[in-house]
């Protein structure tokens, strides 16, 4: 809608940083007008974010962020995102928020630049409902923020009062919104190749096999 700012979110980053991009989205802005350019293989562990914490899949479409005023977009080292560049002329002010450079990147109003995967914490849910930490591997510049840090000083800047000290905050409160992750810590992480979910009090250590499939007997 005119005045509306949209979100399009990466599915390439990390669980906490789309989780305050989306938080963001519907707490400070009031829109839900969030989407992820999500890949298939991922749908599966966006959808069970989505039921806890209002965790961004491809619930919208890219008429309605056409429609948009204003588009923030998200990536880590995702062209993809090129590709909806010719559908976004109607969008008056594309704010690009990413860490390595491409081609959507000159085509965006604003860039604000961010460390990239490798230069902070973060975790990460892969096609087998593994949630595995990566750890930070050098430092990054002092002058650039991680992801993290970036939305949450945009977001007090608008009046919010967030209060993150590290991404294992942010799961923290992704864990205490998520039956399904509830059992996910930084600390359970660091020791082990990663959870599988459903990990709560009734899977402690994570679930190996999420459900069974009876298959029909055939004779002959």
């Amino acid at each position: 809608a005119p005045g509306e700012t949209a979100f399009l979110a990466s599915p390439r980053s990390s669980n906490e940083e789309n989780y305050l991009f989306m938080k963001m989205a519907r707490s400070v802005f009031g829109t839900n007008n969030i989407s992820t350019d999500t890949e298939s293989g991922h749908r599966n562990s966006l959808d069970v974010l989505n039921e806890g914490t209002g965790f961004p899949v491809m619930t919208g479409s890219i008429e309605d962020i056409q429609k948009a005023e204003v588009l923030l977009v998200v990536t880590d080292h995702d062209d993809g995102i090129i590709k909806y560049r010719d559908s976004l002329d109607s969008v008056e002010y594309i704010v690009y928020i990413g860490a390595f450079r491409n081609d959507f990147q000159e085509f965006a109003d604003v860039v604000l630049p961010i460390t990239s995967y490798i230069e902070t914490d973060g975790t990460y849910t892969n096609t087998e409902r593994r949630v595995q930490l990566s750890s930070k591997k050098i430092e990054g510049d002092a002058s650039v923020m991680p992801d993290w840090k970036l939305l949450q000083t945009m977001a007090n800047k608008a009046g919010s009062n967030w209060n993150y000290s590290s991404p294992s905050d942010v799961m923290n409160e992704i864990s205490q919104l998520t039956p399904t992750y509830s059992g996910i810590t930084y600390d359970r992480l660091s020791t082990s190749f990663g959870l599988q979910w459903p990990c709560n009090t009734s899977n402690p250590d994570g679930t190996i096999r999420n459900r069974y499939v009876s298959l029909p007997s055939y004779d002959g």
